[in-house]
């Protein structure tokens, strides 16, 4: 408290039990002064309210309350940590926020926070004319338990993205007509409208958010300090904010124009979405705008407001606004509210935090010191990260899909419901289906081929399975069609070509009969005379890394001089040996790549060390 005057801290304890004869740790609030004095200067009167858990021995909740900056972005104002979650913490946190930002005009601010336990109720008895808002992330976390899809899904979004009634009268019936009882759960289930949907929230605070992520980005901000001590997890939170205002200061002094960089972004979008529209002047402020659709809108550059909404909800441009302006020849940054300007962001910024002294340096209380919390340990290994909801996205931009939709089915007797390890008709010793007779599935096309093959071969007798003995004689094919009596022919012997792409399960096992062996062949060299023997033309590539196969083979010295990495021909008989070494004339020595390789490299090594040596003399 002494680098920041006018700062609150306080310590809660609890008496001494007959275990401790010390008081012990209950919570503790910490609201820093430059943090409040810069929420003041700059920020929107937008709080997000949320609680995290510890992670470190002693099992305990975080709660914080974060304000929305110029660029969009969190700024922290204070934070606590206490025993658990509930009505009677919060109760205690949010009255003593009261106090430190002055928070008596409750009509200007707003809270969005998610289904906490007990906040809600606290936000209705402390604060009754704040405006509440609550994520809509959550809102359809528990909406989709009951009502899954899709198509829900994007009616959902869309109502609560509406920007004004007509629009979301609209989207609401259209809810309703592809899902009636989803319809009547938002309605029952999801609280008044002004607490999610755009189109009846209020106008004073210039912010259109639909979820709390300004309390997740903080609670993800300060993760490395969430497994640590109470006072070290205290200093690493503090120190870790004011690295953060000094970065973000220094990355907007560095970026161009009088807009902060993501609002920039959403004016530069807004432009590209107003190409095509059509206006028509009445000489004066106001302007009919017509978009590709075909939807007409009124738009008063002089009051910024159109009737889609969005200008008066957010104080950026709509595409509607922006082609007004473009017509009457405006620069497109005066229409914008002055609380997304550079000039205001640095205003919040400038409120920096103090460094602190270590602890080595603090100064010694005469108060007997607290004693730590009750370590409470849960049964199974201790959790470090949350389970997130199928709809969140995970590494490169990835969803992780859930086994609980997932309907597993036995690879013993092919039923749904359970695996093979307890399917109750391998406990009871029944034989397992195959593969190819599952409902058509798994039948693999080598079987396939092998029937085909085998139906071309009326002579060869067909294969009933993999373990079944072949016989010595082969088998006559019985025909169905009625047709003359005809001399019996002899049988013929078995091809020696075995069906394409075959599997390795389908062939017979054990020795083959005699019958079926195919012939063997016998090298060409034996067939042909030395006068029939063909000559091959073989090509040889000359460079780094083409060697011989083996180290026994017969060099041959060609005649060529060429230079390395350029094909070399020569002509050889078929009676000499395949395996031949590449070699290369040097100076009248024949040296194979392989040698030559080495050398230059040996040579390349001796180089280098002596340029070192060189260098360092």
């Amino acid at each position: 408290m002494a680098t920041h005057p006018g700062s609150t801290c306080f310590v809660e304890s609890e008496p001494p039990s007959a275990i401790f004869g010390a008081n012990i740790f209950k919570r503790i609030y910490i609201c820093l002064k430059p943090l409040v004095e810069g929420f003041h200067d700059g920020c929107r009167k937008v709080i997000g309210l949320d609680g995290c858990h510890t992670k470190g021995t002693y099992k305990q909740q975080i709660l914080s309350a974060v304000a929305l900056d110029s660029n969009n972005g969190y700024w922290p104002i204070a934070w606590a940590i206490v025993e658990k979650e509930n009505a009677q913490t919060w109760e205690w946190f949010l009255e003593a926020l009261r106090q430190d930002v002055g928070i008596y005009r409750q009509e200007e601010y707003v809270f969005i926070s998610d289904k906490q336990k007990g906040l809600e109720s606290v936000i209705h008895t402390q604060f009754p004319n704040v405006a509440h808002r609550n994520c809509v992330q959550h809102i359809y976390a528990n909406f989709k338990k009951e009502h899954r899809g899709q198509q829900l899904r994007d009616r959902l979004w869309e109502v609560a993205r509406s920007t004004n009634k007509q629009q979301f009268k609209k989207a609401m019936q259209s809810l309703k007509d592809v899902s009636d009882p989803a319809h009547t759960w938002l309605i029952n289930h999801a609280g008044r409208t002004a607490n999610w949907c755009r189109a009846h929230f209020p106008l004073n605070v210039y912010s259109d958010m639909l979820c709390n992520n300004l309390s997740e980005s903080f609670n993800s901000f300060i993760l490395p300090a969430r497994d640590k001590p109470i006072i070290t997890m205290l200093e690493m939170i503090r120190s870790t904010i004011m690295g953060r205002i000094k970065n973000r200061k220094l990355a907007m002094s560095r970026k161009p124009g009088p807009l902060c960089a993501k609002i920039q972004k959403i004016v530069d979008k807004n432009q590209m979405g107003s190409v095509g529209f059509t206006f028509i002047w009445n000489g004066k402020n106001g302007f009919e705008v017509k978009d590709c659709s075909g939807n007409q809108f009124s738009v008063d550059t002089g009051k910024r407001i159109c009737s889609c909404g969005s200008w008066q909800l957010c104080g950026i441009p709509c595409p509607h606004a922006i082609t007004c302006l473009h017509a009457n020849k405006k620069p497109l940054e005066e229409a914008v509210s002055d609380c997304y300007s550079k000039a205001t962001f640095m205003r919040t910024y400038d409120h920096v935090l103090n460094p602190v002294n270590g602890m080595n340096l603090w100064d010694k209380d005469a108060a007997v010191p607290l004693q730590p919390p009750p370590h409470l340990k849960l049964a199974g290994r201790p959790k470090k990260s949350r389970n997130k909801d199928i709809s969140e996205v995970k590494k490169k931009g990835k969803k992780e899909m859930l086994k609980k939709w997932v309907v597993i089915h036995c690879s013993w007797c092919s039923q749904e419901g359970h695996n093979s390890r307890g399917c109750p008709k391998k406990k009871n010793g029944e034989q397992a289906i195959q593969a190819g007779s599952r409902k058509g599935k798994g039948k693999s096309k080598a079987t396939t081929l092998e029937q085909h093959d085998q139906s071309q071969m009326p002579n060869v007798p067909k294969k009933k399975s993999a373990t079944v003995k072949p016989t010595t004689e082969p088998a006559q094919t019985k025909r169905t069609t009625v047709q003359p009596p005809q001399p019996a022919q002899p049988a013929q012997p078995a091809q020696a070509t075995t069906p394409k792409r075959a599997a390795i399960h389908d062939r017979p096992k054990g020795p083959t009969s005699p019958e079926k062996q195919p012939a063997k062949l016998r090298p060409i060299s034996q067939i042909l005379s030395n006068s029939q023997r063909p000559t091959t033309k073989r090509t040889k590539m000359v460079g780094r890394g083409f060697s011989a196969p083996r180290k026994d083979t017969t060099t041959v010295a060609h005649k060529s001089t060429k230079k390395r990495g350029v094909a070399t021909t020569s002509t050889t008989s078929a009676d000499e040996d395949s395996d031949l070494e590449i070699v290369k004339v040097v100076d009248g020595d024949p040296k194979s790549i392989a040698a030559i390789g080495r050398e230059q490299r040996r040579a390349k090594r001796a180089k280098v060390k002596q340029q070192t040596m060189t260098t360092r003399k």
